[in-house]
């Protein structure tokens, strides 16, 4: 029996990895990262009008190779409901609900997974080409 290998697709499949386009790559993980942490933060804000919920807002802006996002609610009293506040009478203390805090720390957990996700499909869209 004979066996034949042929490592020039290994070759080609190796190049395309060094090929990837970091900017794409980068947009698509901030892009990720932002909707994470905004359904974690949302699930997590307490609704009476919805006013708070509904006032989350993700701005994203991509230049080059570089993808920034920020995440902010401009609610009146969001940081009272985040971080806590007396009571109306001063007598007594709300606790913070600290839902923006769970977001980011949810979508830190969930870097690594987000990023090996994207990476995958796009390895998976290159290995069909």
């Amino acid at each position: 029996m004979k066996i034949k290998t042929d490592f020039k697709a290994i070759g080609d499949y190796l190049k395309s990895l060094n090929d990837l386009k970091q900017a794409k790559l980068s947009e698509q993980f901030v892009a990720e990262m932002l909707k994470r942490c905004d359904s974690v933060t949302k699930k997590n804000t307490p609704v009476d009008r919805g006013t708070l919920r509904n006032g989350w807002k993700i701005e994203f802006n991509a230049n080059g190779n570089e993808s920034e996002g920020i995440y902010y609610n401009d609610t009146e009293y969001a940081t009272y409901v985040e971080f806590g506040h007396r009571t109306a009478n001063h007598n007594g203390w709300v606790g913070g609900r600290f839902m923006l805090n769970k977001g980011i720390q949810a979508t830190e957990r969930s870097r690594e997974r987000i990023a090996r996700r994207i990476i995958d499909k796009e390895i998976t869209e290159r290995l069909k080409k």
